[in-house]
């Protein structure tokens, strides 16, 4: 799914964000994840590729080859099959 920049602004500035964040069912590794990618590529617009990386290891306190991990490496995405799991919280209720 591709946001635009409006899009995720709206979304963390949402209410409901606040309250899923505060009940701990974020990920916020893949929401600093998708942050980290914007970040890049809007860096690269102006700097090198390793300028924008140190840019952004400075900026998230991270180190350099950490954010080069972040950014080039496949993350493997794990299915959780909502429904299933609703239908098991609403019947024990």
């Amino acid at each position: 799914m591709k946001l635009k920049e409006t899009d995720i602004l709206k979304i963390l500035s949402d209410g409901k964000f606040e309250d899923f964040h505060s009940i701990g069912i974020i990920d916020e590794i893949a929401l600093r994840t998708y942050l980290l990618q914007y970040e890049y590529k809007q860096l690269r617009k102006m700097h090198t590729q390793f300028e924008s990386i140190y840019i952004l290891s400075q900026e998230y306190n991270l180190a350099f080859a950490t954010v080069n991990t972040i950014l080039f490496r496949k993350r493997i995405k794990k299915t959780f099959h909502i429904e299933k799991h609703l239908d098991n919280f609403s019947n024990t209720n």
